[in-house]
């Protein structure tokens, strides 16, 4: 694992698109800590975050039965008691996304961000699944291994809309999320407290500081 430059912890981006863990492409990141806090308003501001990887330049994984070939980017940064993200992604005319699970449209269906978050590092023994290459849903739900959930931007009602699947992160002090859809993007950024980063897995609670190593999935 490379050295962590000044003022960055580190994060283990698993480009396995939330399939915790799975033998997929992962790729160990600096994120700086940031001199201005961020608003969590669904913009990135240029003086609220850099860009740590892209699609274009080949730090994001596409993995899609279309043959569009989307923009994507992803910030990041940390300060002492937050970790801050965001993720901008192309979207294609109209926005749709919606949660009705008795009709059985999900809120994963829609334009999303779902994500999953490991609070130690995943690259540690107790983190390879059972089979040896990847975990299974019920067992990764059963044991508590990660956060999952998944953002929107409500197309109906215009709210945003978080749902916990494994844990309920979105239910912690201090995790605040916000979603804008416009002029060809959505952008979906969020703020979660380190106090958040702490499961029965993981055991001893994160500690944020420079050089510590946590993991973060998502899929756009």
């Amino acid at each position: 694992m490379k050295r962590c430059s000044a003022c960055a912890m580190a994060l283990l981006l698993l480009l396995s698109l939330c399939v915790p863990f799975a033998s997929a492409e992962e790729a160990v990141i600096d994120v700086p800590r940031l001199e201005t806090t961020p608003v969590i308003d669904g913009a990135i501001g240029a003086d609220e975050y850099v860009c740590l990887r892209s699609y274009a330049e080949g730090g994001l994984s596409l993995v899609s039965g279309s043959s569009r070939q989307p923009s994507a980017y992803f910030y990041a940064g940390w300060d002492d008691d937050y970790f801050y993200f965001a993720v901008k992604v192309s979207c294609y005319a109209p926005h749709s996304s919606y949660q009705d699970d008795e009709a059985g449209h999900y809120i994963f269906n829609g334009h999303s961000l779902m994500a999953a978050l490991v609070p130690d590092d995943p690259s540690a023994a107790k983190y390879q699944p059972a089979n040896g290459e990847y975990w299974l849903w019920e067992e990764a739900y059963a044991s508590g291994v990660c956060f999952e959930w998944t953002t929107i931007l409500d197309s109906r009602t215009g709210s945003v809309v978080t749902d916990d699947h494994f844990l309920a992160l979105s239910e912690s002090e201090g995790f605040l999320a916000a979603c804008t859809s416009a002029d060809g993007y959505d952008v979906y950024e969020m703020r979660i407290a380190f106090s958040a980063f702490s499961t029965e897995f993981a055991g001893a609670p994160f500690q944020a500081e420079l050089g510590a190593v946590f993991g973060l999935d998502f899929n756009a």
